[in-house]
């Protein structure tokens, strides 16, 4: 019995020595939990714009369009549906703030409406930025993985009231910082 006590224990130390053994490596990794991954440079960043509206919202609306370009913010007015696409490498000012505003404004001369008629607001918006490494493999990833959609059909009786402001038709930012 004192044989099979003794043996036993002796397979338990073993097995607790097989554990705490590699805990008592050397500790170079200066307190941190998990070992360092080096993350690979971003050489490229590439930023996609698209706005699409339906054809009411020109009609009835000029349209802005404010995006992150190179140097900052620009402003557009755009006329029909459109898309944008920058590519800024490390000679550039890389922004590390990204974003895309778009805003009907009243026009000039407010649109005749027809109060029986029913027009249709739609619109869909969409931004995505990548950082690209050396290699030409994507790094990193932000913004949408769908556009921004939406929708809805009202009469002209309703928009008499809604033609003379502005509106909002979306709004979006992402920080992207390149470390």
């Amino acid at each position: 019995m004192k044989k099979n006590f003794f043996k036993f224990m002796a397979a338990c130390l073993m097995g607790a020595s097989v554990i705490a053994l590699p805990a008592c490596g050397d500790d170079d990794d200066n307190g941190r939990d998990e070992p360092v991954v080096p993350q690979k440079k971003i050489a490229t960043v590439v930023v996609d714009y698209s706005v699409s509206l339906s054809e009411d919202y020109y009609d009835l609306w000029d349209i802005e369009v404010t995006y992150t370009d190179a140097g900052g913010q620009k402003t557009e007015r755009i006329e029909m549906d459109w898309n944008y696409q920058m590519k800024l490498n490390a000679l550039d000012q890389i922004p590390e703030k990204y974003g895309l505003t778009v805003t009907a404004k009243p026009k000039a001369a407010l649109p005749s409406l027809i109060v029986d008629q029913v027009y249709t607001l739609s619109s869909d918006c969409y931004m995505k930025i990548q950082g690209i490494g050396q290699d030409g493999k994507v790094v990193k990833t932000d913004g949408m993985l769908t556009p921004l959609s939406k929708s809805i059909s009202t009469d002209g009786n309703h928009l008499v009231n809604v033609v003379s402001n502005p509106r909002p038709i979306c709004s979006v930012s992402y920080d992207f910082p390149l470390n």
